[in-house]
């Protein structure tokens, strides 16, 4: 809550208000912003809802405050991090700032204790004084994260950053800046303190013209570093190596300057390479091309509603259009139709056949590197022939093992297959390796659910929520689940979020959504559950496309078993990936007696 009477005038209230406005449609769009979830205000306050940060580890006492988890509270307890983690969070925080600054936005007070953690994942937060980059002209923030000339564009956010970073990599305060550690010369992880040293002297150049322009060019340089290659080696005399230290250290500066300006000609041509190519290691030598590709990344994996896979069809048509030989948009585009099928925003028999025709066309453009997950998907969707379809992941996985898509993919499809311990092994395995990563705790959630403890599931059903609290298919799967298990109030009110977020693109998902609000809370759960299903039966009676299977689970779910039988039969033909779900899916575990619904499963192959 921020009240007017806090500040002198109205002029920084307003623009606080109106920062926060602009930045709250760009949070949930990003994994290291914090999320706001709600803006609102009257004119003499206004106030937001935003994720909750994790709680601090209790210390020694068992009856305490809620106490968020800050980056300076992990800094305050260990002192300086290691190399691994500095570069894991300088990462983080520099793509989250060069989200803001692509969007026109600036932070403008980077520092340790405005970073909060949400599932163990680093992210911005303190976001009042989010301002636009032209809008940014006060003298704000926090001494010592300020550049000499102040705040207010995207390189003294870079400024900012490379203090934090300095702070986190050195364990001294700020303003000891630019001084090294007192053990520099005997620390194991010297030569990656020098790299990123590098980074950080261009990050806090006095000179504004020296630093980077914007967080991006800064994320560049980190994700070079964080590949295991040398920052130093890209960087010229005047903005190289000046650690003012040791004579002996400043010996092997002075030394690999002199080899750099030695071979001043070969490093301008390495430069000039590596600055030229950066669309074509995304696979095209067209930069239009790579910008559509892009952007279609930013829509497609920023959201999983019917919008954002909508925009990024589009976008991923251009960039085929522009470069033809674009083997990773065909393939992306192949991956974004089959997505948007699963989900149900999409009748399969007419985007499948073109998704397997993008995947067989990305094969051919990159025989070496077939995309063999979208491959396995598409025919899979088609066909609902596992048997064939499961060498295609395997393959794919073996390719690429370091890819914890294609073994979440392949995890899901184990699942649905009844395959549980396979299944729950392998989202263990991402689990560990991918922690911020939501799909794999919703599906050991789903596995504890259907097979073993309840309690235990629904726990991991909001661990993976609250890392992903966006995608619609997660609210589905969590109300079926709640349903089954008679906690019928908390399943309607997940499946009300799924029209919110725009899960079912039939709907309006602010006057659908109040209007179904409305019935449950006036009239009851059985009237909100006839009342949706009522809405998607009339949009689908005007030529909209609704999904047969979600018409299936809520009639199942509503006891209409002679409807839900109708709608699953009719939802075979529709191709959608998550049908294969039914077997295990306890939405429909009132309809397992029934002959109709073994020939459903037969036909879907889960059955002989």
């Amino acid at each position: 809550m921020v009240r007017r009477d806090e500040f002198g005038d109205d002029r920084p209230f307003r623009r606080e208000f109106e920062g926060i406005q602009k930045y709250e449609p760009l949070s949930r769009n990003h994994p290291n912003l914090v999320s706001i979830l709600h803006v609102g205000g009257v004119d003499d306050a206004f106030y937001c809802v935003m994720e909750l940060a994790d709680d601090r580890p209790a210390s020694g006492t068992i009856l305490r405050d809620y106490t968020p988890q800050t980056l300076r509270a992990e800094l305050k307890e260990h002192g300086r991090l290691p190399i691994d983690r500095c570069f894991e969070i300088g990462r983080a925080l520099a793509s989250a700032l060069a989200y803001l600054h692509q969007h026109g936005l600036v932070h403008r007070d980077v520092k340790p204790s405005n970073v909060i953690f949400v599932g163990g994942v680093a992210k911005l937060a303190d976001i009042g004084l989010v301002a636009g980059v032209d809008e940014s002209r006060s003298f704000v923030g926090t001494q010592g994260y300020i550049p000499p000339e102040g705040p207010g564009n995207p390189s003294a956010d870079c400024y900012s950053l490379g203090k934090l970073l300095y702070e986190l990599s050195t364990g001294r305060d700020r303003n000891a800046w630019p001084e090294p550690p007192a053990d520099l010369a005997t620390r194991p992880d010297r030569e990656s303190l020098l790299e990123l040293n590098a980074i950080l002297h261009r990050a806090c150049a006095p000179d504004p013209r020296q630093r980077y322009a914007d967080a991006s060019a800064m994320l560049r340089d980190l994700e070079l570093l964080n590949a295991g290659k040398s920052v130093k080696r890209r960087r010229s005399i005047q903005r190289g190596l000046a650690w003012s230290w040791k004579a002996g250290i400043a010996a092997c500066i002075f030394a690999l300057t002199a080899i750099v300006v030695k071979n001043e000609r070969q490093r301008r041509t390495i430069i000039t390479q590596q600055n030229a190519t950066s669309w074509e290691k995304a696979g095209t030598t067209n930069s239009a091309a790579w910008q559509a590709f892009e952007r279609a990344m930013r829509m497609g994996g920023a959201s999983y509603t019917a919008g954002g896979l909508s925009n990024s069809i589009p976008e991923l048509e251009q960039a085929i259009a522009l470069d033809p030989n674009y083997s990773r948009a065909w393939d992306l585009l192949s991956l974004t139709l089959t997505l948007a099928v699963t989900e149900g925003y999409l009748p399969g028999t007419n985007a499948l056949p073109r998704a397997k025709f993008c995947a067989e066309k990305a094969g051919e453009l990159s025989p070496n590197a077939p995309p063999f997950d979208s491959l396995a998907q598409c025919n899979l969707a088609l066909d609902y022939d596992f048997a064939k379809a499961e060498p295609l992941f395997r393959k794919g996985i073996e390719l690429n093992p370091g890819s914890w898509v294609a073994r979440n993919n392949f995890a899901w499809e184990l699942l649905y297959q009844g395959r549980f311990e396979e299944a729950q092994q392998l989202f263990k395995r991402i689990a560990q390796e991918q922690p911020q990563q939501g799909s794999s705790f919703v599906a050991l959630g789903f596995v504890s659910c259907v097979a073993a403890s309840q309690g235990e599931g629904l726990a991991l059903f909001e661990q993976g929520i609250r890392l992903d609290p966006d995608r619609p298919r997660w609210r589905l799967l969590r109300g079926d689940v709640l349903w089954s298990l008679n906690q019928c109030d908390a399943a309607a009110r997940d499946w009300l979020r799924q029209v919110e977020l725009g899960g079912f693109p039939a709907l309006d998902r602010q006057a659908d959504g109040a209007a179904l609000l409305r019935t449950l809370n006036e009239s009851g759960l059985e009237a909100f559950l006839q009342r949706l299903i009522g809405l998607l039966e009339d949009r689908q009676n005007v030529g909209q496309f609704v999904s047969s299977f979600d018409l299936a689970r809520l009639h199942a779910c509503a006891g209409h078993h002679a409807k839900a039988l109708v709608c699953l039969e009719t939802a075979v033909d529709e191709h959608r990936g998550l049908l294969l779900s039914v077997k295990v899916n306890p939405a429909f575990k009132n309809l397992r007696d029934e002959p109709r619904f073994h020939a459903v499963l037969r036909r879907l192959k889960l059955e002989k």
